[in-house]
């Protein structure tokens, strides 16, 4: 069942309203939990505070705890922490919280935020939320280790490209007869190899009697 169509158990008015819906490119009618809230860079941090990746990655998730935190990433190489928040100005009925309260909470964790090294945008979730999720214009996939993006869709295409003139040749092989040769051949070969084994195991036999 999609859930993303479920109303919460919110008042009437709350799932009435209008404006908490949208309809995807399918005309499917969705309601959005969110419209535009907030995403907050904490750069420069001190990487003894940081302390090293798994107390990063502790400090993390006990951000994405919070209800009002949508996302969170800790980056100890980067010195860098990445949070979106549903801030108290945003127009929805969800839990809340204000960029004081996390850099109190970063505080409480003993990392002290750079103020000068914070940087605050809106975050539209319906663009770069739901659609990059749900509506993506084409399937994203991981590029192998050792590749970059170029030199690996050029890969696949050279793949592809002789994948495609062995089945024409063995097509053409076909309709000329030459596969029912190589498969006579195949089956002489079998053959053969199966009498060899069968002569070793019978001189083997002779020679224990």
């Amino acid at each position: 069942m999609d859930r993303r169509t479920e109303p919460e158990n919110k008042t009437q008015e709350d799932m009435n309203a209008e404006s908490d819906y949208i309809t995807d490119k399918n005309g499917i009618r969705v309601r959005m939990p969110y419209k535009t809230i907030k995403l907050v860079e904490f750069d420069n941090l001190d990487p003894k505070e940081l302390i090293d990746i798994p107390h990063s990655a502790r400090v993390q998730y006990r951000l994405l705890l919070m209800d009002a935190v949508l996302r969170a990433k800790v980056e100890f190489v980067k010195r860098k922490a990445t949070v979106i928040y549903n801030h108290p100005e945003a127009k929805n009925y969800k839990d809340k919280i204000n960029q004081q309260q996390l850099i109190e909470f970063f505080e409480k964790e003993g990392i002290h935020v750079d103020r000068n090294a914070i940087k605050e945008r809106d975050y539209d979730y319906v663009k770069e939320h739901y659609t990059y999720a749900f509506e993506a214009p084409e399937i994203r996939e991981s590029v192998p280790y050792g590749y970059t993006k170029e030199e690996w869709h050029k890969y696949k295409e050279e793949a592809a490209r002789k994948k495609q003139e062995e089945r024409a040749q063995k097509l053409k092989a076909t309709e000329s007869g030459e596969v029912g040769v190589q498969e006579d051949d195949e089956e002489n070969l079998v053959k053969g190899v199966s009498d060899l084994i069968k002569q070793v195991f019978a001189k083997f036999r002779s020679i224990n009697n």
